[in-house]
């Protein structure tokens, strides 16, 4: 499961991700929850991402976007994002 949290809002997202099948998605306003990866982003940042303005893997080596437990799980959360076609 991945956590993504929204720094300013200070809420976010629990995403359970099973043999590449989403699971569910639900919001969540504390951190004191159940996951392998916690996803610290702000939402200027995550619409940058989102809009195709700003690479997820430079965001996380410039420190845009901070990672704990198992990165692995952040690059492939952010690869399928940054995948879907800007309109």
């Amino acid at each position: 499961s991945i956590l993504l949290w929204i720094k300013d809002k200070k809420a976010g997202v629990l995403i359970q991700i099973d043999a590449n099948t989403l699971n569910s998605i639900e919001a969540v306003f504390s951190k004191d929850c159940q996951y392998e990866c916690l996803i610290e982003i702000e939402s200027y940042w995550l619409e940058k991402i989102f809009s195709h303005q700003l690479n997820p893997q430079i965001a996380m080596l410039s420190e845009k976007i901070l990672v704990e437990g198992k990165a692995t799980l952040a690059v492939y959360f952010f690869n399928l994002c940054h995948s879907v076609p800007h309109t």
